[in-house]
């Protein structure tokens, strides 16, 4: 698996396990900002959303959930 790939989906791990951006991106030393944009790169990467972001509630979609 390449390390980018892996990288991507220990964040998706991270956040779907936490529902919060900045708790997720504290547990691996970064900010929110490159923190959603892994996030944002594994949606493009997989082509469909992972994540529903409402307010300040994020929950996983069906896809989110199929992953």
């Amino acid at each position: 698996m390449d390390i980018f790939i892996s990288k991507k989906m220990r964040n998706f791990i991270l956040l779907a396990k936490t529902n919060n951006i900045d708790r997720a991106a504290e547990k691996i030393h970064l900010t929110a900002s490159p923190f959603c944009n892994s996030i944002a790169a594994l949606e493009d990467q997989i082509g469909d959303t992972l994540f529903t972001r409402k307010d300040n509630t994020i929950s996983l979609t069906k896809a989110g959930q199929e992953l």
